[in-house]
């Protein structure tokens, strides 16, 4: 089902790697409009330069917009870590500079184990460089909202997942409207927060949506939009009042998997729920 150009383009996360290719001829025909590409932990040895090359010729061929590409890490793991994700972000952002992708995004890192506050200064060190670098290319950089199934007191991965550290990181730490949030509805709904809730005090600084929900506000599962308890035309709606500029992105393989043409079939029956919210 195509979509209308002049609204938000709905599309979906693919994982970058000797797979990709083979995971957008799978979703492509779905009728996604835009991807993000994104990578688990480090960019593996096989997401060099002539890969790269590779997955933006076959989108560019099909009309797909590479919306964002995400490093998922924790640079405050350990020394070894923070030297492969120093790597792995400058490398993310030479690929995001050279082939005109607006957004790079990820987690802030976290000290494992230990309360918010303990991986503060760590996050404003280690990201500092990278923010100047971003601004320095006009790329976009978004932390996401996800907790890991962490909390104030104790997590693994990532800090930025609660809007009083968005204050921090993004009005302390790194004030410029470039620096910003991969939006994430679902895990603002397992806080108990609605989906619409934070968007208008966040409006300059919102660079790229997930779409994924939850059945139930403090629910301990995840699920697409049109699966869940989001009110997602009143999301849309407020994205469009705030003149948002990016995609919305289906982040899939949630939960127990069976097989992709299911997890197809859940993709398509969800973009087609959002083309009736705008």
């Amino acid at each position: 089902m195509a979509a209308d150009k002049s609204l938000i383009p709905l599309g979906t996360m693919i994982r970058g790697g000797e797979k990709t290719r083979r995971s957008l001829e799978r979703f492509i025909p779905i009728g996604i409009e835009s991807v993000q590409i994104f990578f688990w932990e480090v960019l593996p040895e096989t997401a060099d330069l002539s890969w790269m090359e590779e997955t933006a010729a076959v989108c560019r061929q099909k009309g797909i917009l590479i919306s964002a590409l995400g490093l998922y890490a924790n640079p405050l793991r350990d020394l070894e870590h923070r030297d492969k994700a120093a790597a792995d972000w400058t490398l993310l952002l030479d690929f995001a500079s050279r082939f005109d992708i607006p957004v790079v995004s990820g987690f802030t890192g976290r000290i494992p184990g230990t309360p918010l506050e303990k991986s503060y200064e760590g996050v404003r060190d280690f990201f500092t460089p990278i923010t100047e670098a971003c601004l320095a290319k006009n790329l976009k950089l978004a932390f996401e909202n996800c907790s890991m199934e962490g909390d104030q007191s104790q997590g693994d991965w990532n800090i930025a997942f609660l809007p009083e550290v968005w204050e921090l990181l993004l009005n302390d730490y790194f004030p410029d409207r470039n620096i910003g949030l991969e939006y994430e509805p679902g895990h603002l709904v397992r806080l108990g927060i609605p989906a619409s809730e934070p968007v208008r005090q966040w409006k300059h600084r919102i660079h790229h949506i997930h779409g994924k929900d939850a059945p139930a506000l403090f629910a301990d599962e995840f699920c697409f939009p049109g699966e869940g308890v989001s009110d997602w035309p009143n999301l849309l709606e407020e994205l469009k009042s705030i003149q948002y500029q990016g995609t919305l992105d289906l982040e899939g393989y949630h939960g127990q998997f069976v097989s992709h043409e299911q997890e197809k079939e859940r993709q398509v029956r969800s973009l087609d729920y959002l083309r009736t919210c705008f």
